[in-house]
């Protein structure tokens, strides 16, 4: 009986050290995955720079703390025709475009407003920039 018992007892220490063994020796190697990550469009709408290449000196405009944009041209430059280079955020756009000639007349205060709207196509804001 007791032979038995000792039989009994090498048998299952014999399984477990064979199971614990096995599990031990494979490879522990995790399955293969393939993460995609979706990057959304910008709704950066900043205004970055405003020039004005046409003018003699060429100018720049500067920002209030309000953030109103002003540029101060030199004497004699004719307001009717002003031609901004508007530099925005990667991606955003602006209209009118950039490029494309002012009249700064036809509003008594010299403001005129333009839309900078994001990649995105949601995000934007109303601008202006007034011409001395």
């Amino acid at each position: 009986m007791r032979t038995l018992k000792l039989k009994r007892k090498i048998a299952v220490f014999t399984t477990l050290t064979m199971v614990l063994f096995s599990i031990g020796s494979c490879s522990k190697s995790s399955p293969s995955t393939t993460t995609t990550t979706t990057v959304g469009k910008s709704n950066l709408h900043q205004v970055i720079s405003i020039t004005f290449n046409q003018t003699t000196p060429a100018v720049s405009a500067t920002v209030d703390n309000g953030g109103f944009w002003r540029v101060y041209t030199p004497i004699g430059t004719d307001l009717k025709h002003l031609v901004p280079t508007i530099v925005v955020s990667p991606g955003a756009t602006v209209s009118p475009a950039s490029g494309t000639a002012w009249d700064f007349t036809t509003n008594a205060n010299g403001v005129l407003d333009f839309m900078v709207v994001a990649e995105d196509g949601v995000t934007g804001a109303q601008v202006g920039i007034q011409a001395f």
